[in-house]
């Protein structure tokens, strides 16, 4: 006869080391910095599947992710990182300017800055579940950040959650660093698993 709590045990320990297993290897094929974009499409591609009970062998499953998206990967990641950079430094700049246009060029880069971060917590996702064009994923990305802000906003602070935590206490960093990018894509996947499938459906009944 089996013992279920044993087999929840088990069950728990496994989807744990699935977790760090990913995390781990997320950050790894992040060092090259280019790659990043890849590594978001992959981690996305796993977790969407983890968040469905779909995940299977999640090191082999990501590493497979990762070489089927390197191309698209790397034309929207590489770029994307530049933007970031530059609308971050132009940021930063602007905050110690003393020049009239000071105010008003801050706002506009930050409210750049912000949009383009929103439009990410859907255009990995995307580029993970659906082939499509990068111009088309980026416009369905942007789409989904106005017409889904509830959703929007609440995988935003998903993302914060751990930067807030690492701010309060360096000992927040371990959790980051072993489990916390995985265990936020993990999260998000069961938010936009809801979010494509409503969109689905609303495509399927339109046709």
């Amino acid at each position: 006869m089996e013992n279920n709590g044993d087999n929840g045990f088990f069950g728990f320990m496994n989807k744990l080391s699935d977790i760090i297993f990913l995390n781990l290897i997320f950050l790894l094929t992040c060092l090259p910095i280019v790659t990043i974009g890849v590594a978001l499409v992959s981690l996305h591609t796993v977790t969407l599947k983890m968040a469905k009970g779909q995940e299977g062998y999640v090191v082999r499953g990501y590493l497979k992710a990762f070489r089927a998206n390197l191309k698209q990967g790397l034309l929207v990641g590489i770029p994307l990182e530049i933007i970031l950079v530059v609308l971050v430094v132009d940021a930063r700049f602007l905050l110690y300017s003393t020049e009239s246009y000071r105010d008003m060029g801050l706002m506009v880069t930050v409210i750049a800055l912000v949009f383009l971060v929103l439009i990410m917590q859907y255009l990995f996702p995307l580029m993970a579940r659906y082939d499509n064009s990068i111009k088309n994923t980026i416009c369905n990305a942007a789409l989904l950040v106005i017409s889904k802000l509830p959703y929007t906003i609440l995988l935003l602070i998903i993302v914060i959650i751990p930067v807030v935590l690492v701010y309060i206490t360096p000992y927040a960093l371990i959790y980051v660093l072993f489990a916390g990018v995985s265990v936020c894509a993990l999260l998000q996947g069961k938010i936009l698993n809801h979010v494509f499938g409503k969109v689905e459906e609303v495509s399927e009944n339109k046709e």
